[in-house]
């Protein structure tokens, strides 16, 4: 008789991790241009969204136990009768077989076995065929996918969590980006501002130098327009210095080369939007927060931790069946047809029970889980409140932001006027140049406040939009 001799392939596909993008060279950027770079090429989301693909590949792991196994098995023996020293009996046998848990803890087994003997020295052969199929499934301990199978859904609920951490550092980048690129725009706007305060301030000192030349001013006059001018060279060189920070930091998130250097190309203009009632935004925080999904799967997971617990904690009582018919003696043809319609059947039924004699190790590991699942509702709690609480407090920051803004125009309106007068009045000597110096310096940094405010509030607004959850959504981007 040939043995059973079953070949199992297994098919593997290797997962190669994404290499780093290579740095590129980019000159002026929309700041849509530049979160689509960013959420392309940065560095540490990308390495995020790996662990959020390894988690996702955890459930399909986890599912190994429950997979169907083919079996198969051949053993040989040769055993000297204790009867009659020259007798040995020769035996071949071989099983083969499906066999298969589910989730749910029950366990089937089908094979077929058979055996071929003979024994040496006084003839006889003999055959026996064995068709069989056996079920287990536990009553208690084991029992329902939290007796069984709670990996699987721990492991389940593992993706979920990955991908909403994924989701929340998401967000985190895309305010980032805005914020760096918006800080661009205006070290842009501020270089310009500060060239043109140079170069004003320098026309002055030529002006004023060549009046005290012909006679028209006293010669300390000459000290304001420089003094002036020295303060404006000081301003422009840090102006540059910061416009050359910012450059790098926007390099940085989207991963650009590092002698590159990036223009804002979007003008900075106050964004127009109307803000939520802090009800309805700190309700929108509450559920669609990133860290608030995630937090909930953390008290799921503790609830199936905590139940798995209990369940093990019980004592186990299996029932089993099985029916097993067999075939034997005769040619093998005529064995596997008898076992084949049934011609000698068994039946078996059974009960099996196991009692732990000391419970305190389960208990033990049972009000660990209690004690996980109740910091896990309360980590919840607390994480609702603070996404409560920063989503009132954001638009209270807006609210502000607004508010300033409106008085930033008119404070630069005014700066204007005020500079305006002071020159007529110079014109017509009732103002001295000391005063029309200062009020241009109050012009320039009427401007620049105005410029900074601007920026605030647009990165404000993405930083709410991050804080209710939704910010990848409105910029239409999708996280599976």
């Amino acid at each position: 008789l040939l043995p059973l001799l079953l070949l199992l392939l297994l098919l593997t596909s290797p997962l190669h991790a994404q290499p780093a993008p290579e740095p590129v060279a980019l000159d002026a950027l929309t700041r849509d241009q530049a979160l689509s770079l960013g959420v392309e090429r940065n560095l540490l989301l990308l390495a995020s969204g790996a662990e959020r693909d390894r988690q996702a590949a955890a459930p399909d792991g986890a599912s190994l136990p429950y997979v169907p196994v083919l079996y198969a098995r051949a053993d040989a023996s040769s055993t000297p009768l204790l009867n009659d020293d020259d007798a040995t009996r020769r035996a071949f046998g071989w099983t083969g077989g499906l066999r298969w848990s589910n989730t749910v803890g029950t366990t089937l087994d089908a094979y077929a076995q058979g055996e071929a003997s003979s024994l040496g020295g006084q003839g006889g052969d003999a055959q026996r065929a064995t068709l069989g199929i056996a079920v287990t499934q536990p009553l208690l301990r084991g029992r329902g996918q939290l007796g069984a199978a709670p990996d699987l859904l721990l492991a389940q609920l593992d993706a979920a969590i990955e991908r909403e951490r994924f989701r929340a550092r998401l967000n985190d980048l895309l305010v980032e980006i805005e914020a760096a690129y918006w800080a661009l725009a205006f070290a842009q706007a501020d270089l310009l501002i500060k060239t043109r305060s140079r170069e004003r301030a320098r026309q002055q000192f030529e002006d004023t130098r060549e009046n005290i030349r012909r006679g028209l001013l006293a010669e300390p006059e000459i000290y304001i327009v420089e003094e002036n001018l020295v303060f404006f060279d000081q301003q422009l060189v840090a102006a540059n210095e910061r416009l050359a920070i910012a450059q790098r930091r926007l390099i940085a998130l989207l991963v650009l080369d590092p002698a590159s250097r990036p223009e804002a190309a979007d003008p900075l203009a106050a964004p127009a939007f109307g803000l939520p009632a802090p009800d309805d935004a700190a309700r929108t925080a509450r559920q669609r927060h990133p860290d608030a999904a995630a937090q909930r799967a953390l008290l799921e997971r503790a609830r199936i931790a905590r139940d798995a617990e209990a369940n093990q904690r019980l004592v186990r009582l299996d029932a089993s069946g099985a029916l097993r018919l067999h075939g034997v003696g005769g040619p093998l043809g005529q064995t596997w047809q008898a076992a084949a319609t049934a011609e000698r059947p068994e039946v078996a039924l059974g009960l099996s029970l196991e009692v732990p004699l000391d419970y305190d190790p389960n208990d033990a590991r049972l009000r660990r889980a209690d004690l996980a699942q109740d910091a896990a509702d309360l980590t919840l709690a607390d994480t609702l409140q603070r996404l409560d609480l920063s989503a009132r407090d954001r638009l209270t920051e807006l609210d502000s932001q607004l508010q300033r803004r409106d008085l930033a125009i008119r404070r630069l309106d005014l700066a204007q006027r005020k500079l305006d007068a002071a020159l007529d009045r110079y014109r017509n000597g009732l103002s001295t140049l000391d005063e029309v110096v200062r009020f241009q310096r109050d012009l320039d940094t009427a401007n620049i406040t105005l410029q900074q405010l601007i920026v605030d509030l647009l990165v404000t607004w993405s930083r709410l939009r991050r804080d209710l959850g939704t910010l990848h959504d409105d910029l239409g981007l999708e996280v599976r």
